[in-house]
C-alpha cells in the first residue's frame, strides 16, 4: 500500500524533511541546554542517521544542521569573547565537523546489520574517534602544548575526564534514539498486524 506522502504526491524525500529539521532543531537545542561537557546527543545522531536514515544526505542534514544551529548561538553569546576572527572560529569548528561527518560513515558501517552488540561497539568508536581528531587539534600548532610527542601525549592525557564524559553521554544517546527507533517499528509491525487479523 502506498505511504500517505506518496498518496498526497509528496516525494518521500520531501515529506521526511520537517522531521529532519525538527531532530537538527532537537540536538542543537540540546546543546544548548546546561549539560556536563562533552555530553550532547550530536554524536548519537551521527550514528542513528548512518545507521538508519536511506540517503546520507539525511544524515549530514541532522549532523551539521544541529551544530550548525547551536554553533551559531553559542558563538554569538557564550563564545564571543574567546573568538578573535572568523579563521579562528572555523580552527575551531571544522576538526569537530569532520569528526560527526566519520562518525556518520561509522554508523553506515558498523551497525548494519543494527544489533545492540554492533550498536554499542559504533558508540565506543564514535566518543574515540572524536577524542582523537580534535585534541590532536587542540596540540597541533598549539603554545599551551609541545609540538612533540611528548606534548601530544600530555595533550590526550589532560583530555581523559573528557574522554568519559563522550563515552556516557554518546551511549546514553544513542540507546535512546535506537530504543526509540525500535520501539516505534515494533509498534507499527504490531499495529499493521493487528489491522490485517481485522
Amino acid at each position: 500500500m502506498p505511504s500517505a506522502a506518496r498518496r498526497a504526491g509528496v516525494p518521500p524525500d520531501r515529506a521526511v524533511l520537517p522531521w529532519l529539521i525538527g531532530l537538527a532543531f532537537a540536538g542543537g537545542l540540546a546543546r544548548l541546554l546546561p549539560h556536563p561537557p562533552n555530553v550532547a546527543p550530536v554524536a548519537a545522531l551521527a550514528l542513528f542517521g548512518g545507521a538508519c536514515f536511506s540517503r546520507l544526505w539525511m544524515a549530514v542534514l541532522v549532523t551539521l544542521g544541529s551544530m550548525i544551529f547551536s554553533d551559531a548561538v553559542l558563538y554569538a553569546t557564550v563564545y564571543r569573547s574567546f573568538v578573535e576572527s572568523a579563521a579562528g572560529i572555523a580552527a575551531s569548528v571544522l576538526p569537530v565537523y569532520g569528526a560527526f561527518l566519520l562518525t556518520i560513515v561509522v554508523g553506515r558501517w558498523l551497525c548494519r546489520p543494527r544489533t545492540w552488540p554492533r550498536i554499542a561497539s559504533a558508540s565506543v568508536a564514535a566518543s574515540l574517534l572524536f577524542f582523537v581528531i580534535t585534541n590532536f587539534f587542540v596540540w597541533y600548532g598549539s603554545r599551551a602544548y609541545p609540538q612533540t610527542w611528548a606534548g601530544l601525549w600530555a595533550c590526550y592525557v589532560a583530555a581523559l575526564p573528557f574522554l568519559r564524559n563522550s563515552l556516557l553521554g554518546d551511549l546514553f544517546f544513542t540507546v535512546v534514539l535506537f530504543g526509540l527507533a525500535e520501539a516505534v517499528s515494533i509498534g507499527g509491525r504490531t499495529g499493521a498486524a493487528g489491522s490485517a487479523r481485522a
